[in-house]
Order: structure tokens, then C-alpha cells, then sequence
């Protein structure tokens, strides 16, 4: 919507003033006008501008540098509307709708529809013409001269307005209203286009990062399967890491020995005592406690601090294997399962290929050598021992249990009580990695 001013005379009035306008449009009907609808020929926008000042210089007898013309659109046979005015009279029609700042000046002549000679309008102080060569805003008695001869069509005033455009535009050039750069339609078109890189430089790194990422993991779990795939013994079907994982695990043992050793080095020389010891199969450690209530409590942390999960329930205390936890990175990731898998697939293969000893005699052997000869040893034909310790220091069984497993001898589970002051006795399962 569009409010409408006229600039007469008299001064600025209002044409049209529909609820909801938006923006300005001035009409001006004043003398200082000459409007002519001439021929244009140049198609380049320079020559067409320059063609325009030589017409409207030619048609007010006057040096261009003098004058302001402007140009209409021209039709489809190269006819166009031009206004010339002197500049100063221009600056002061534009001065004249002040404190409004219209976005186009249209002169009142070239709003009367095109009559067969001669469209006219009377305002009060000014008769405004407007034929097919000319158009005016004259004094009334100078418009009736004007007209003599010819057949007149006298149109209402005001006319219909026209709902989008103008015929011309007197807001040309050096007139042409002054946006704020930010408005301006080039710099809007250039801000939109800064603004689509800058959004392009944000978002589209971001998304090949994501897509690279995605890749990457993608190749690194088809590495880990693969591997699985191609390492013996390795279970077929589900997490493929888990599945080497859980295998090298068979082969070296769950770990429980390296857990008891904690427990034992955490319990040593503290208030804490161990009434008794169990190893699951899992390589979990379980022990039960007895002591001050604070001291137990400080346990856990302790184990943590090395790397061992440990609950607490009452008395009792389970240490586990302490599980990695997920970076929230999955490239990140996905790289550490990689490479956990290359070195499980590595020392499976290496544990596939060695040459375990008999387990009744190197149990024997380790035991003599420990101290403890007296130790009963059962052997089972799928490779497991039963070990059975009346008394022992326990950094001697430690001792024995760690000389057995770097042999190859797995410690798998079992339990472990106190025999005296200074002596646990032991009765564990052991075997040799198949």
C-alpha cells in the first residue's frame, strides 16, 4: 500500500492515504516541469544516458550541466517519456515534500490516461495537459491557449493511481533517493551473498568433517572384522572387538591375577584384613573384609587409583576389570577399537602358535621351587589342574600363581582363606590356554 502526496502550488497535500501504507509516493504539479515523449535509440546504458541529457538539453536550449532529466521505460517502439527541469528547481521539489522522503517524484501530468488528442485536469491554481508529444502543469489561462484547435478530454482529479510503478520517475541520478547502504538493493544483494558464504564456510566444513568421520569409522570397523574374521579361534557373529577381545582373554586369562596382586598390595600392612578370597571365572576377585568401617570404604578408591574396578557391598568387595569408557568421539573411538583389535589379533595368533607345557609336572615344579611341596595337584584330561594349598605365605602363593602364568598356566578361579596370623590356604582351578 501506498500513500499518495501531491506538490502543487499551494503546497503538499494528500492524494490517497490508505490504511496500512507502507510507503510515500510524491506527485508534483508545478510549471518547472517540461515533459516530452521522444525517441530513444541506444540500447547500452551509458550511450542510453548520455542520449537522454543531449535530448533534454536540446529540448530546454540550455547546457546540460544545468539540468536534471529524467527518462520513463520505454515502449515497444522506442517512444519514452523524458522531464527536464532546471537542477535547482528539482532540489526544490524534493525539498518540498519534506519532511517526507518519497520513494518515487511522478509529475501529475503522466497520471491522466492517454486521450485521443488531449487528456486535461483541473486543479485549482493549474491546468495539467498531457498529449501523445507533451505534457504540462500550466496556468489555467495559458493551458486554455494551448488547447486551442485541438479536442479535449477532461479527466477527474485526482486520477486512478496506479497500484505498482510510476510512468517516471523524477528520482534519478543525482536525486535518486538515498538509502542507507544496509538498504540498498546492491548491498543487500551482496550482504545476501556474504551472507551465504559465511553460512557456506560454517556449515559446510562441519558436514564433510562429519561425513570424513563417518567414513573413517565406517572403514575402521570393517578393519576390526576383518580381523576377527582372519584370527583362529575368534567367535563369528556379534561385536567383532569383543569377540577378539573376550579370545585373547581366554588365552591369558580374565586378569584375576593381576587383581588379586592389587587387592593383596592394597590390603598389605593396612587395618583391613581378608577373611577370604574368591576368583570367578570371569576374572573378578571377591573378597571379604573385615576391619574398620572407614578403612574398607577407602579401598575402592585406592583400586581405581590403579586401574581396577571395585564395588563395595557391606563387607564384601568385588574388583573387576576396569571397561573403557566411550570418549563420546566415535572417530576417536572407533580408532582405539581398531587398534585394541590389531594387538588382540597379534597375541592370539603368537598364544595359537606356542607350545604350552604338560600342566601336572610344571605345577610340581613351580610348587617345589616355591616352598610348598606338599601342595596337591589334580589334572583333568581337557587340560585343567586343581591346586590345593593347606598353608602358605601369601606372597608366596602369589609368588607361584605368577611363576605358573608366565609359563602359560592360567589361573581360572577359586578361593583363598586365612589358614593363620601370617598363612592363607588356597584351593584354585588352573589351565592351559586351548
Amino acid at each position: 500500500m501506498r500513500r499518495w502526496l501531491l506538490l502543487d502550488p499551494r503546497g503538499v497535500s494528500v492524494l490517497h492515504d490508505p490504511p496500512g501504507a507502507t510507503e510515500t509516493v510524491g506527485v508534483v504539479a508545478l510549471p518547472a516541469l517540461a515533459l516530452h515523449r521522444v525517441a530513444l535509440f541506444e540500447t547500452a546504458p551509458r550511450r542510453l544516458r548520455a542520449e537522454i541529457a543531449e535530448r533534454g538539453a536540446a529540448l530546454s536550449a540550455e547546457a546540460p550541466e544545468g539540468l536534471h532529466v529524467a527518462a520513463g521505460t520505454r515502449d515497444a517502439e522506442g517512444q519514452a517519456w523524458i522531464a527536464v527541469a532546471r537542477a535547482e528547481a528539482m532540489a526544490a521539489i524534493v525539498a518540498g515534500f519534506a519532511p517526507h522522503d518519497p520513494v518515487s517524484i511522478v509529475p501529475a501530468p503522466l497520471l491522466l490516461a492517454a486521450a485521443a488528442d488531449v487528456a486535461v485536469a483541473h486543479l485549482p491554481d493549474l491546468t495539467l495537459l498531457r498529449a501523445a508529444e507533451f505534457a504540462a502543469s500550466v496556468e489555467p489561462s495559458l493551458g486554455g491557449m494551448m488547447l486551442e484547435g485541438r479536442s479535449a478530454a477532461v479527466e477527474p482529479w485526482p486520477p486512478a493511481l496506479p497500484e505498482d510503478g510510476v510512468p517516471l520517475d523524477l528520482r534519478q541520478g543525482r536525486f535518486a533517493r538515498r538509502l542507507r547502504w544496509w538498504r540498498e538493493r546492491r548491498w543487500q544483494r551482496r550482504l545476501g551473498v556474504l551472507s551465504l558464504l559465511v553460512l557456506l564456510l560454517a556449515v559446510v566444513p562441519a558436514a564433510l568433517h562429519r561425513w570424513q568421520a563417518a567414513a573413517e569409522v565406517e572403514r575402521l570397523d570393517k578393519a576390526v572384522a576383518a580381523a576377527a574374521a582372519a584370527t583362529p579361534g575368534v567367535a563369528k557373529g556379534g561385536d567383532p572387538a569383543r569377540a577378539l577381545a573376550a579370545r585373547r582373554m581366554e588365552l591369558e586369562g580374565q586378569g584375576g591375577l593381576a587383581r588379586l596382586a592389587a587387592l593383596v598390595a592394597a590390603l598389605d600392612g593396612g587395618r583391613v584384613r581378608a577373611a577370604s578370597l574368591g576368583m570367578a571365572p570371569d576374572g573378578s576377585v571377591i573378597a571379604s573384609l573385615s576391619g574398620p568401617a572407614a578403612a574398607i570404604a577407602a579401598l575402592p578408591g585406592r583400586l581405581r587409583a590403579g586401574g581396577h574396578a571395585a564395588t563395595l557391598d557391606g563387607p564384601v568387595l568385588t574388583v573387576r576389570a576396569l571397561a573403557p569408557a566411550a570418549s563420546g568421539d566415535a572417530l576417536r573411538d572407533a580408532r582405539w577399537r581398531a587398534a585394541r583389535a590389531t594387538r588382540d589379533a597379534a597375541a592370539i595368533r603368537a598364544l595359537s602358535r606356542a607350545a604350552w607345557p604338560e600342566p601336572g609336572p610344571a605345577i610340581r615344579a613351580a610348587a617345589a621351587a616355591a616352598g610348598l611341596p606338599d601342595a596337591v595337584i589334580l589334572v583333568t584330561p581337557d587340560g585343567r589342574a586343581t591346586l590345593g594349598v593347606a598353608a602358605a605365605r601369601p606372597r608366596v602363593l602369589l609368588g607361584l600363581l605368577a611363576t605358573l602364568a608366565n609359563q602359560g598356566i592360567l589361573t581360572v578361579s577359586g578361593t583363598i582363606a586365612r589358614a593363620g596370623e601370617d598363612s592363607v590356604q588356597a584351593q584354585l582351578t588352573l589351565r592351559v590356554p586351548r
